[in-house]
């Protein structure tokens, strides 16, 4: 069992700090995000007034697996189950793409030809709708 929790806290780690590992950026938000350097920053605020500075560092790995722990020991027998399933249904409605995967709880997604539509950004709003958890990085 301790060894299925760790592989199951392994992966999820790996999940969270996949982001930083690839280089993939951080979703656009109307906030200014953390550098790269963890450099102190100056902020001003929709007033106009400045903010104090703000100081960003990078996890330690204790921390990262301590998130990781936490998150998998609080899952159900149900959920850690259905964290390593891949799932799939042949649809490219977002709304019933979103909806498969919160009732599902399946850890990821296959996409194949029935997923791909014909552009571009209609693509980006298929794979954003498998993604059921936004505390989760993508």
């Amino acid at each position: 069992m301790k060894h299925a929790r760790l592989l199951s806290a392994g992966a999820l780690a790996l999940a969270l700090a996949m982001p930083a590992l690839t280089g993939a950026a951080a979703p656009a938000t109307s906030t200014p995000g953390p550098t790269a350097t963890g450099a102190s920053s100056s902020v001003a605020d929709p007033d106009g007034a400045d903010q104090q500075p703000v100081t960003v560092r990078p996890a330690t790995a204790t921390e990262i697996t301590d998130e990781a722990v936490a998150r998998v020991e609080a899952m159900s027998l149900r959920e850690r189950a259905a964290s390593v399933v891949m799932g799939h249904i042949p649809t490219t409605d977002t709304s019933r793409l979103a909806e498969y995967m919160a009732d599902t709880g399946v850890g990821g997604f296959i996409l194949m030809g029935a997923n791909i539509p014909d552009d571009e950004a209609a693509l980006r709003r298929v794979t954003t709708a498998l993604i059921p958890d936004a505390d989760v990085p993508r």
